[in-house]
């Protein structure tokens, strides 16, 4: 038992208290090396800053930071990576660096809706990486 009560290997339920066991991989990677959707803090900030708080999908600059219906101030952003973040991913790239996979030179700031026209259905053979980067330049200068 780890400090506290819960087993080692587990970590506190966040509802009920109950121990959750933490799924640990067969093979280790070194830190480094594992991937992670996590985008650090100073790379959403120059993101949301590039993006001037709006959606960088061509034709939308929908402003990502209140509702559209009630005016309150909501994040409603989401990140879409330009070089797809898994192997299989939309538009993935072996020769992208894992490194700069959450690079904000990787991001595009967008609504929800947009990023579902990027990703989903045809959106990757009609969204290429090319066009999303000439995207993203456009509404950036």
């Amino acid at each position: 038992m780890a400090a506290g009560g819960t087993p080692r290997g587990a970590s506190q339920g966040s509802k009920n208290g109950t121990a959750i066991r933490a799924r640990r991989s067969r093979v280790r990677e070194p830190r480094d090396h594992v991937q992670t959707r996590h985008v650090k803090e100073w790379v959403q900030n120059v993101l949301w800053g590039r993006a001037a708080g709006r959606c960088q999908f061509d034709g939308c600059n929908q402003p990502v930071s209140r509702s559209p219906v009630t005016q309150e101030t909501r994040n409603l952003a989401e990140k879409a990576h330009i070089f797809a973040f898994s192997e299989g991913g939309p538009r993935a790239a072996k020769n992208w660096p894992t490194d700069l996979l959450n690079d904000v030179e990787n991001l595009l700031l967008v609504c929800q809706g947009c990023h579902d026209l990027i990703d989903k259905a045809d959106g990757p053979e009609r969204y290429t990486a090319e066009r999303l980067k000439r995207m993203k330049q456009a509404h950036e200068d």
